[in-house]
C-alpha cells in the first residue's frame, strides 16, 4: 500500500502482480480481470517460470479468463460454441 491506497501493480518474490495471481485463481472472474488491466497491469509481464497470466489461464483450463487476455487466442472447441 502507498498512501493508504492499494498498489495492484507490486509484483511478489516471483514477479506476479495482481493480474497472475487473478490467473492462477480458481475463483477469479473475467470482471476482475478486465478491472485489473483497466487499472494499468501489463498482460506481458511474466512471473520467475516466464509465464504470462494468459499461459497460467489456458494451462488450468480458465477460458473466461483467456478470453479477456487475448480475445484471439483459440479456445477450445467445446468452450468457443
Amino acid at each position: 500500500m502507498r498512501g493508504g491506497t492499494l498498489d495492484a501493480t507490486v509484483s511478489d518474490a516471483d514477479q506476479r502482480h495482481a493480474l497472475l495471481h487473478a490467473a492462477l485463481a480458481e475463483r477469479a472472474t473475467p470482471e476482475l480481470v478486465v478491472r485489473l488491466l483497466g487499472l494499468g497491469l501489463d498482460p506481458e509481464q511474466r512471473d520467475v517460470d516466464g509465464k504470462r497470466a494468459l499461459d497460467h489461464a489456458a494451462e488450468a483450463g480458465r477460458w473466461s479468463l483467456v478470453a479477456v487476455l487475448d480475445p484471439s487466442y483459440p479456445l477450445p472447441a467445446s468452450v468457443a460454441e
